[in-house]
């Protein structure tokens, strides 16, 4: 490993725990920094696509939270469990005056919102988005919502670089670093550490009453990167 790991001129780490497991073996070369679209949050569509692309635009009406799950965390979970958290979480946003819109981010996860669609078929304020997007359209959907209940790694990026809060239900360390490095930790749920459906809906609560104050923070983040940037350093090894 110390061989191996010794030879990239840079090794860019995106979490601190892997930044200090690679540590074990070389430090001279290693560097951590933001999930690149932290850091860079443009980006020129001549460089993607080839040909001139017209991008689906799904209005989402006001007042309106993301729903994003990820069948990673089902796979960790009780199947019953799972489902009866998700229920009882809408049905606390309905009743607090809230729209509800499922979204799948990878088509793996289509089977669990529509297996959640189907415990409120004739809820009209429960919406089932369905369509195939690409990640360009993703994100135009996400920064509409007022907050997330996501799963979803990039779901959570693509928030924050937005500006939008997320309550986070994650199944590894790669949810809690990201949130904690936006002092959003009290929002970061580890299904393999089994929590309370009353301490997760403690959070939407406070997320719903204090929804500004966390925008800001993230905001206030996201105008000063953490860690090295990985174009700037590769620029520098050119010059």
């Amino acid at each position: 490993m110390k061989r191996y790991l010794g030879y990239p001129k840079k090794i860019f780490i995106r979490e601190h725990a892997g930044l200090e497991s690679l540590r074990r073996f070389t430090t001279r070369n290693v560097e951590r920094c933001d999930d690149t679209l932290l850091t860079h949050r443009s980006y020129n569509l001549e460089n993607i696509y080839k040909t001139e692309i017209h991008f689906k635009t799904i209005e989402i009406e006001p007042h309106a939270v993301g729903v994003i799950p990820n069948t990673r965390v089902l796979e960790r979970a009780n199947r019953h469990a799972f489902y009866a958290m998700y229920s009882s979480l809408i049905e606390r946003l309905i009743n607090a005056g809230k729209k509800v819109y499922l979204v799948p981010y990878a088509n793996q996860d289509l089977g669990i919102i529509e297996e959640m669609k189907d415990y409120f078929r004739d809820q009209k304020d429960v919406k089932l988005i369905s369509d195939d997007l690409n990640a360009i359209e993703l994100e135009n959907l996400v920064q509409q919502f007022d907050f997330l209940i996501a799963s979803r790694y990039h779901a959570i990026i693509h928030a924050y670089r937005n500006g939008i809060p997320v309550i986070a239900i994650g199944w590894a360390i790669k949810y809690s670093d990201l949130l904690n490095s936006f002092d959003q930790g009290d929002y970061c749920f580890d299904i393999r550490e089994k929590p309370s459906y009353d301490l997760i809906a403690s959070k939407v609560d406070s997320l719903m009453n204090n929804r500004e104050k966390e925008r800001q923070r993230i905001v206030d983040r996201i105008e000063k990167p953490s860690g090295s940037d990985v174009f700037e350093i590769l620029s520098a090894e050119k010059q």
